[in-house]
């Protein structure tokens, strides 16, 4: 782990880290929360708002697209003692900032060239959570129509909706129960909702 933390934490990587855009990335990584029982001080590995982190690679879509650190690629390194967070970095200057160094820049693509490509896949939806999430925006949308009732094959309701659109009584209901199939489990859904 100390060559990782020398090539891409060391001294070298200050001018990566002093970009503008990375310091915008460190001071968002200050509020990001992170359970030290998601850590693993000896790999440098770590589990961030469902993302793998680690101090060469994040699986957000942010480090894929761009292959420098992210801000859940901050946060660990501070965690790990590898790189400060402190007041320093939520300090912007007006003054232009230097581009990373193209060696750096090739340092961060050749080490995320050797971790696994699995790792960048984004995390699929269950089909019984989209399904949720599609009624919820249904409800909260276009419910005052009835068009969320329509989608769970609950017609007579969504004409009862739609019968009544012109009161404010579907309009309030409707914010409602998007709310609740928000908060709802997927368990509970499935067994409400699609059985």
């Amino acid at each position: 782990m100390e060559d990782i933390i020398a090539r891409f934490w060391g001294p070298a990587s200050g001018r990566l880290h002093n970009q503008t855009e990375q310091r915008f990335r460190q001071a968002r990584a200050i509020g990001v929360p992170i359970i030290p029982q998601h850590v693993d001080r000896d790999s440098g590995h770590a589990r961030i708002h469902d993302y793998a982190v680690c101090l060469w690679e994040c699986t957000c879509p942010d480090f894929g697209e761009r292959q420098v650190p992210c801000k859940h690629m901050y946060r660990l390194a501070h965690e790990l003692g590898v790189f400060d967070l402190g007041h320093e970095c939520i300090t912007y200057h007006n003054k232009p900032v230097p581009d990373a160094a193209p060696s750096q820049v090739a340092a961060w693509q050749h080490a995320a060239q050797r971790t696994p490509r699995a790792l960048h896949q984004p995390r699929e939806k269950s089909p019984i959570t989209q399904h949720r999430h599609t009624t919820a925006a249904l409800a909260i949308c276009l419910g005052t129509f009835g068009a969320h009732k329509f989608y769970l094959n609950k017609n007579w309701m969504g004409a009862v909706y739609a019968v009544f659109f012109w009161t404010a009584i579907p309009t309030l209901v409707s914010i409602v129960e998007g709310l609740i199939y928000l908060s709802t489990s997927d368990a509970r859904w499935q067994h409400a909702y699609l059985t």
